[in-house]
């Protein structure tokens, strides 16, 4: 009788070996923690930046409006004429548009202009450092301006106290970091504002590079770091795949197996032990599997000899060899009933 044996169903998963995903995980893992230290790195030099041109734009802007005389600004609001060209022959004009331009001399990044604001706030310039520049540039006298909307109006705030733009802006003439101070009379009051206008570009210059540098950087860092988990991976999982190898041996009934040959290293860790341990059962499984070929042949000699017994047992229980028995026990008679006369007249002589 035989028995139909069902094999055991198999599914199919994409192979993926330890060490791919060790490397990608690794990978990731540094990735973040390059990402999040590049970030920070980003942005906390560009805060030294920005802190920095923040701090020379604040100098810059308590020296112009030191030099600034507000008695002057006010008789130039209230008093002096815009000529057709756009300025003014009133003198205290043209001194204040001198000393801004010194100003601006020794700090070329800052470009200095004073303003007033009426109270339907509207906006106006009276004097800039390009009135002294050939040609001259910039606001002219008493040329309308537009106030600022966005953060919060700082020209507006100005008139109050020092105020600083939030954030970089930019305009059609460039990127730029400005601050807002009051302009006060003799009597304390204040009667118009200075605002700065600081070229920011040392700011973005400094993000540029920054980012140019984490981009080398973070190349260089991770072709190290990939090299490197990859070796770390390969001397992890190389001992693995050879577990793997041997036991598909074992597997196949070679258990000649050197597991002493599968090491991570000098220092013994998990995978040794694991190797330690897979010898140690490999060598029960064998003596196991010695111990029952032994109990399987001694068990087919008992088989045997029991199959013998009950086909001779079967043979004896038959009519045909009944009937043997009784020809050859009637035979065995006959013959004994010949040789008896003869021994009796040989006993006679």
């Amino acid at each position: 009788m035989t028995t139909a044996t069902t094999p055991a169903p198999t599914t199919n998963h994409r192979f993926v070996s330890i060490w791919l995903k060790m490397l990608v995980a690794f990978t990731l893992a540094i990735s973040i923690v390059l990402a999040g230290a590049y970030y920070w790195f980003y942005n906390f030099s560009s805060q030294v930046a920005e802190t920095q041109i923040r701090a020379d734009l604040t100098n810059t802007m308590v020296a112009a409006v030191a030099g600034v005389n507000g008695d002057d600004l006010e008789a130039l609001i209230n008093d002096a004429e815009r000529n057709a060209d756009g300025y003014t022959d009133d003198p205290r004009f043209w001194a204040q548009a001198t000393w801004l331009n010194a100003v601006h001399k020794i700090e070329p990044r800052a470009f200095i202009y004073t303003y007033y604001i009426t109270p339907e706030e509207e906006i106006f310039y009276i004097a800039s450092m390009g009135a002294v520049w050939n040609p001259p540039a910039g606001a002219q006298f008493k040329d309308q301006g537009t106030l600022r909307a966005d953060q919060g109006n700082p020209q507006l705030l100005g008139l109050a106290g020092e105020t600083y733009s939030a954030e970089i802006y930019s305009d059609d003439y460039g990127n730029w970091i400005s601050g807002y101070t009051p302009v006060r009379n003799s009597q304390g009051e204040v009667v118009g504002g200075l605002g700065v206008d600081f070229t920011a570009e040392y700011v973005l210059d400094v993000r540029t590079r920054i980012l140019n540098g984490i981009l080398w950087s973070a190349a260089i860092a991770y072709a190290i770091i990939l090299v490197s988990i990859s070796v770390v991976a390969r001397r992890i999982s190389r001992p693995i795949e050879q577990l793997t190898v041997m036991a598909k041996q074992v597997g196949e009934g070679n258990y000649e197996q050197d597991f002493a040959h599968v090491s991570t290293g000098a220092l013994h860790d998990e995978i040794n032990t694991l190797a330690e341990v897979f010898a140690g059962m490999v060598e029960k499984v064998h003596k196991r599997e010695v111990t029952l070929k032994q109990e399987v042949i001694q068990l087919r000699i008992e088989i045997n000899e029991a199959l013998k017994e009950k086909q001779v047992k079967e043979i004896e229980e038959t009519e045909f060899f009944q009937d043997l028995q009784t020809k050859a026990s009637d035979m065995r008679r006959r013959h004994r009933g010949r040789q008896q006369p003869t021994e009796v007249g040989e006993s006679g002589q």
